[in-house]
């Protein structure tokens, strides 16, 4: 009953507990009625084989051990579709078992009545008292409503009523005794049933309301955190910058829900733009609310990219009162001065930058310095390189 989505569709939290019980009780019901089925064909199978060599049976009840062999291979052929297990021939039931699956419950009971009723007309020469003995304990494996209990054993005691009125009169007193007796079994082992119902059903249910809240809770929380990441998404450009002297391309692909990773273009003037890179240590809430911190802080400062290295120092006192844990931020900022045809890089912990120059030659730009957030003095080293047009700065 796992949460997330229940068997037969729709989402466990959005079940009712009247729903929930019919399902898992059409699920015990298939189940059991495999094992009952399964049992009944070798006895039906025995049943053929006597109505063909025996000369006692009656002609209008010879066929009936045939009838009910085609009708139990019927049903365990729609029981193994509705169960979506492999078989040659699922195809044929397929028809049957989509009639059969807009109501399981139904199907049940009508399944084991005409059982009933096949096995103890066949057996009219006396074997049917084994039979009508025999169902009322075979019902106590089915999970059925109240009221469904109350229809299934009335009728097993009616059919057996019936069974006695008609063999009962050939036979005497000693077929209608036993008829008193198996009614008797029906009514015991029915008062059994509808206790046992009302004990499962309180337990069912109980387990299915914690289930329910504990579903519900994750939903919330799944809801939360895809609320966070839009949230999270909508803090990174939308496009870059339309500017005539530089292309830039940028995406961000998130592991997680929420992730760490950040970019942002500052567009100081009209020949100056500041590209800022970061990446909170880690992922999940914890890092997003790190980054949120981080961006607003380097929209506050972008006045001061002009100044990089001096925006890292200020940027690492605020990661450090962000969070009470040491949340650790690599940060990388480059500054690209078109006039001076130059770049200013600093980086906080970030990974080696690969400049490609228009020549084909590459230089890697490696400036050695803790993450922003660490319990020590921090230093943020600059580099300052030439660009020329052509050249690229992956990063």
């Amino acid at each position: 009953m796992e949460g997330r989505r229940a068997e037969g569709g729709g989402l466990l939290s959005d079940l009712s507990e009247d729903a929930a019980v019919r399902r898992a009780y059409d699920t015990g019901n298939r189940a059991w009625l495999r094992i009952v089925i399964s049992f009944l064909i070798f006895i039906v199978i025995g049943e053929c084989l006597f109505a063909v060599t025996a000369r006692s049976v009656p002609r209008p009840v010879w066929p009936l051990p045939f009838l009910n062999l085609a009708l139990l291979l019927t049903t365990l052929g729609v029981l193994d579709e509705l169960a979506q297990k492999p078989r040659r021939l699922r195809r044929l039931f397929r028809a049957p078992a989509a009639l059969v699956n807009r109501n399981v419950r139904a199907w049940t009971l009508g399944a084991v009545a005409l059982e009933y009723v096949l096995l103890i007309a066949f057996g009219s020469n006396g074997g049917w008292t084994i039979w009508a003995c025999l169902f009322p304990v075979v019902m106590l494996g089915l999970r059925l409503l109240p009221v469904e209990v109350l229809l299934m054993h009335g009728f097993l005691l009616v059919a057996a009523t019936v069974e006695a009125a008609i063999v009962g009169k050939p036979r005497g007193k000693e077929l209608f005794a036993v008829a008193i007796v198996a009614t008797l079994v029906n009514c015991v082992f029915m008062a059994i049933k509808l206790i046992s119902t009302r004990r499962h059903r309180i337990e069912f249910v109980t387990r299915f309301r914690v289930e329910q809240r504990d579903a519900t809770e994750r939903q919330r929380m799944r809801d939360e955190l895809r609320f966070a990441r839009e949230v999270q998404l909508s803090m990174l450009p939308e496009a870059a910058p339309a500017l005539d002297w530089i292309d830039i391309a940028a995406v961000s692909l998130p592991a997680t829900e929420v992730g760490g990773d950040y970019y942002d273009f500052f567009v100081l003037d009209a020949g100056r733009i500041a590209i800022v890179c970061g990446d909170v240590a880690g992922h999940g809430l914890a890092s997003g609310l790190v980054l949120a911190a981080l961006r607003s802080g380097f929209t506050l400062l972008r006045d001061q990219l002009g100044e990089p290295a001096r925006v890292l120092r200020r940027l690492h006192d605020l990661v450090i009162e962000t969070s009470r844990r040491r949340m650790l931020v690599t940060t990388a900022i480059v500054l690209i001065d078109c006039d001076a045809r130059r770049a200013v890089v600093t980086s906080a912990g970030h990974p080696p930058m690969i400049v490609k120059h228009a020549g084909g030659a590459t230089e890697a730009i490696e400036l050695f310095a803790p993450p922003l957030g660490v319990r020590l003095p921090i230093e943020t080293p600059e580099r300052s390189l030439s660009f020329a047009a052509g050249d690229a700065l992956p990063s």
